[in-house]
């Protein structure tokens, strides 16, 4: 069970591109987060700004909450209505079936 099968040779096997390992001479240097840290001057966030972050927080943490649990009676009534509803289904279903077969 040491066998390895590999995938027939498709459209997809394409060679790779020479990528090369030396960077060429007309490239700068990089320049470190530090280096444009230093140029730019520093940002306050401002009141306006805190608000709306703590107003967008509230706002998705309040959607997200789960919904008030119906009382019992309340789950036990929608659950025979439901119920009913599934059994109103499958005889008008099993009536539809019988019409449409012949029978012997």
């Amino acid at each position: 069970m040491n066998t390895t099968l590999s995938a027939p040779p498709g459209r997809h096997d394409q060679p790779q591109p020479h990528i090369p390992t030396h960077r060429p001479a007309h490239v700068a240097d990089p320049v470190s987060a530090t280096d444009i840290a230093s140029r730019q001057p520093l940002r306050r966030v401002g009141l306006a700004d805190r608000i709306a972050l703590h107003v967008g927080i509230a706002l998705i943490t309040w959607s997200r909450r789960p919904l008030a649990p119906r009382d019992r009676r309340g789950r036990l009534v929608a659950r025979a209505a439901q119920r009913r509803e599934r059994d109103l289904r499958e005889r008008a279903w099993e009536r539809r079936h019988r019409l449409m077969t012949p029978s012997g």
